[in-house]
């Protein structure tokens, strides 16, 4: 049986985002490896061997060597048809372990789950990344964007040898993400302990800096102002989260915010939401905002690469210029003060919720993968 090869930082993304692709090869007679740092955590069912390795997110730490090494003998040992890997250290170690291999046929495609370096990165970002994701790129027979930025981008850098592939993301799950009646909202509102004439804004996004929460809360304040029944619902973790707490507290917004911590009911929370909102400096492809379109959710998100995939300004949510509090505050008031406007949005994401759907992302992956193991792949 012909082996494929995963390789990502850590389990919990491939787990997330990964699975449908793997259980296609598993279903086209392929065996599925996995190369990650699982931290003891066991191996997917749609999974024949998973190695647990010490890769580490950045590139600086010694333990990404010994990952190198040991992934060269598991794949020296397995003889695999194609690796594809995921994450930038993923990308590198999957990509620098099976150099040997791609010589001796084994195809290597790389998904970017979006690049280090963008439109207004650190310096260091572009003198790292960018070096090293050229260089990879030569050990690379394909590689797959997911915003039309790094597409772009990619299609400078890349040798003849590598041909450059756009997809709309990852994928969402319409049978997980629904979009709800509003008998069905007003009923979900209830046993989350809402109102019905309340206005509620969810951000699911991790509390890190990248996030950019302190922003999202200062112009709530604003927000508060114009609709005084508002609700912002913040669903995650991270290491800004209690100094978020105090930025609440301090700007007397304890009755407006709303910290719910990890949450795994996500496709419920849209279900009483009004918009998303996103105000993260950076992405390579936002779930939250992607979930939220495919649950017909209007969204009000940074001028930043990912988001302006999904988002179209006036279409089926706001784009807001980054760091503009008043082009922010004026477009989320809007938006939740115009129920007409809102309802209009929420036809208009039907579009794009077809195009990040799963299902089709899978078939387009398929492709991918047919011309580049020389064999059809059914979905």
């Amino acid at each position: 049986m012909k082996k494929v090869l995963f390789v990502a930082n850590v389990l919990a993304h491939i787990t997330s985002f990964h699975l449908p692709y793997l259980e296609l090869l598993q279903r086209n007679g392929y065996e599925v490896h996995i190369i990650t740092n699982a931290n003891g955590k066991e191996k997917p069912m749609c999974c024949a061997e998973m190695y647990d390795l010490p890769i580490c997110r950045s590139p600086f730490r010694l333990k990404n060597i010994k990952a190198l090494k040991q992934a060269k003998k598991i794949i020296k040992n397995n003889n695999y048809a194609l690796i594809h890997s995921h994450t930038p250290m993923g990308g590198v170690v999957g990509r620098l372990a099976g150099k040997q291999a791609r010589k001796a046929g084994t195809k290597m495609l790389y998904t970017s789950h979006g690049f280090h370096f963008y439109e207004g990165a650190p310096l260091v970002n572009w003198l790292l990344y960018y070096s090293m994701e050229k260089l990879l790129a030569k050990q690379t027979d394909c590689l797959v964007t997911i915003n039309r930025e790094d597409y772009d981008r990619a299609k400078k850098f890349v040798p003849k040898s590598c041909t450059v592939e756009y997809m709309d993301g990852v994928g969402v799950d319409p049978l997980k993400f629904i979009s709800k009646s509003q008998v069905e909202k007003l009923e979900k509102r209830v046993e989350y302990g809402f109102s019905p004439q309340d206005k509620i804004a969810l951000y699911a996004a991790e509390f890190i800096y990248r996030k950019n929460h302190e922003f999202l809360i200062r112009g709530f304040q604003e927000v508060v102002k114009a609709q005084p029944n508002v609700k912002l619902l913040l669903a995650g973790i991270g290491p800004t989260q209690d100094e978020m707490r105090q930025l609440v507290d301090c700007l007397g917004l304890t009755n407006h915010v709303e910290f719910l911590g990890y949450r795994k009911d996500i496709p419920d929370l849209l279900s009483v939401s009004d918009i998303v909102v996103s105000t993260s400096r950076q992405e390579g492809f936002p779930i939250n905002v992607a979930e939220g379109i495919m649950t017909q959710t209007p969204c009000v998100v940074s001028d930043i690469r990912g988001n302006i995939d999904i988002i179209k300004d006036g279409h089926n949510g706001y784009v807001y210029h980054q760091g503009d509090m008043k082009d922010f505050t004026e477009k989320i008031v809007k938006i939740l003060s115009e129920d007409s406007l809102r309802e209009k949005m929420a036809t208009n994401c039907e579009e794009m919720a077809d195009k990040i759907a799963v299902k089709k992302l899978v078939a387009q992956m398929a492709t991918i993968y047919a011309q580049l193991l020389n064999q059809e792949i059914k979905v």
